[in-house]
């Protein structure tokens, strides 16, 4: 459709690593980006998030996956982590809050415009 999110970057290794650990919360249009120099399995933890997040996996142009509603794992060692693999190589990955996938009716194969 022509929802709009504004999102921060994450494109060097120390932004992507740290991501949305630590913040408490997201504005609703908004979200982090996170940009690989060539596609690639892209793994993502909940390690020190205090909120759900849906998970937009995206290859060139289009939605290649959908993660909804990961959970925070607070007191989970991180050796037991869940662990959110890309289900193909991807370009970019959207981090947005929970719901906002569902709310909007996103799906596999939608354009997204970066």
């Amino acid at each position: 459709g022509d929802k709009t999110v504004y999102a921060e970057v994450a494109d060097t290794d120390s932004a992507q690593n740290t991501g949305l650990s630590g913040e408490s919360s997201l504005n609703d249009d908004s979200g982090m980006l996170f940009v690989f120099k060539k596609p690639q399995k892209a793994y993502f933890w909940m390690k020190g998030m205090r909120f759900a997040i849906d998970i937009i996996w995206i290859k060139d142009g289009k939605i290649a996956g959908i993660t909804e509603n990961a959970e925070t794992q607070p007191n989970v060692p991180d050796n037991q982590l869940k662990v959110y693999v890309s289900p193909v190589e991807v370009n970019y990955v959207l981090e947005v809050n929970s719901g906002f996938v569902s709310r909007n009716g996103l799906k596999i194969g939608d354009e997204v415009k970066i």
